[in-house]
């Protein structure tokens, strides 16, 4: 957009400025200064275009004549009144802008729009959020355009991106939920990482109840934490095996740090339950066992902190998700992997542009965080009993391995009838990105499908 620049000295302009003409109607020059300096960016005001010399413009304003450079062509006509903003002040300048819709086009025409029917200047905080807007097709009414500004002001570290997105999938914004948001950006959202936290910790807290307080004591905590069924094996082995333990020794250390690893493996899924209502029944059953948790440890003195901190994020995270499934599919699990708990995501992508058929290709990525293979990306794509594979790894020697496990792969999934292609990816740079490769991508949730897929295979 063509800038102006007015300076408020005659005889100072520039190549580039704009000097007071000695053409002044009405009006002596400390009135006009006078007006000119109460305007602050954003400001708006029409000028009529008296005369075009070249790259000089002389334009009236109200009772007032200006002459001004312009930094670069622009289409303008003799006696055309023009609506110009203030952009900037620059010392004893102003830059200003011309507005005029047969030189904006399309976003640029709906920009100004917006900006004057909701009242608001054309700061570029304002014009920012409104071009967040037009981005991801939001409602450009006032209401809503204060609302993604009062949320800005609220969390004044957050993106504009962020908080229109959020608004536009129904997500409530909560200083939580935001904190959420930013860890799935930045893949810090495991729920498997907390679960390990409180595994290593646990066995310390309850030394310390059981030192000080006790054995009495530390059973009442223990039977607490370990009073579900899933849960009676543990507690029976703790029960009979406290009494026989010296408090000090390395036996107790032992005996709670294999507690504590049964605790991490009952709470997480084995690929044999990944059926859709299991794994609802099992995030439903680890907030529960969390909720227990935090609760219970709210009665030590010692060695807590951990514990509830990673408790409270489990709990989070779990609402977060939540509220994600609205209008999306997706789904985190610590699974049972080789002897090892292993954090998992599960995205699914849909077309939820046109009406669902069984023609549809349905997509979905599995993401996997491995011990030996790394960070590990499994791109489905399904269309009837067609089934493509696509596998992305961060190193080659991760892609050689799954390669020579590959054949007893398609052959189990041939037998369940899919048609299978294959292919690998190296890829050191470039993760997946929760916001842009996910949320982007299915951003009209509202009318998501629920599709079923064995992944157990």
């Amino acid at each position: 957009m063509n800038k102006i620049a007015w300076n408020q000295s005659a005889g100072l302009a520039g190549n580039s400025g704009l000097e007071l003409t000695n053409q002044i109607l009405s009006n002596s020059r400390e009135t006009m200064t006078k007006s000119l300096l109460d305007l602050v960016p954003g400001d708006t005001f029409n000028g009529q275009v008296l005369d075009i010399k070249q790259d000089s413009v002389t334009i009236q304003i109200g009772g007032q004549v200006i002459e001004g450079k312009l930094e670069q062509d622009v289409a303008l006509s003799i006696n055309q009144t023009i609506k110009f903003v203030v952009k900037a002040t620059e010392g004893n300048k102003l830059v200003i802008s011309p507005v005029l819709n047969n030189m904006l086009v399309g976003k640029d025409v709906a920009l100004y729009q917006a900006l004057e029917q909701a009242g608001l200047a054309a700061t570029d905080k304002n014009i920012d959020t409104i071009m967040e807007l037009l981005k991801y097709q939001m409602p450009l009414d006032k209401g809503t355009i204060q609302k993604v500004l009062a949320f800005s002001y609220q969390y004044p570290e957050a993106d504009l991106k962020d908080i229109v997105l959020m608004l536009k999938n129904e997500i409530p914004i909560t200083k939580e939920s935001m904190e959420q948001w930013q860890n799935y950006k930045n893949s810090n959202h495991q729920i498997t990482t907390c679960l390990k936290q409180i595994a290593k910790e646990l066995p310390s807290a309850i030394y310390h109840v059981l030192t000080a307080d006790g054995q009495e004591a530390a059973s009442s905590v223990l039977n607490e934490i370990f009073r579900d069924s899933i849960f009676d094996d543990i507690r029976l082995t703790l029960d009979s095996e406290l009494t026989s333990v010296n408090r000090n020794n390395e036996s107790l250390k032992r005996l709670l740090e294999k507690a504590s690893d049964e605790l991490l493996t009952k709470l997480s899924v084995k690929p044999k339950q990944l059926g859709r209502e299991s794994m609802i029944e099992h995030l439903e059953e680890l907030e529960k066992q969390v909720n227990l948790l935090n609760d219970k440890l709210g009665t030590i003195n010692s060695g807590k902190e951990v514990i509830q901190q990673s408790a409270k994020e489990i709990k989070n995270n779990l609402n977060f998700m939540k509220e994600l499934n609205q209008n999306f599919i997706y789904t985190q699990l610590p699974v049972q992997l080789s002897k090892q708990v292993t954090h998992t995501d599960l995205y699914v992508f849909a077309n939820k542009t046109v009406k669902k058929t069984t023609n549809d290709c349905i997509r979905l990525l599995l993401h996997l965080d491995m011990e030996f293979l790394g960070s590990t990306d499994i791109m489905v794509a399904m269309q009837k009993t067609n089934l493509n594979l696509e596998f992305t790894f961060t190193d080659q020697n991760s892609a050689d391995i799954t390669k020579t496990h590959i054949e007893e792969l398609s052959q189990r999934l041939t037998e369940k009838g899919y048609q299978v292609t294959s292919r690998f990816v190296v890829n050191e740079d470039e993760n997946f990105d929760f916001v842009e490769d996910f949320i982007c991508q299915n951003s009209d949730g509202r009318n998501v499908t629920r599709y079923s897929f064995d992944m157990r295979a």
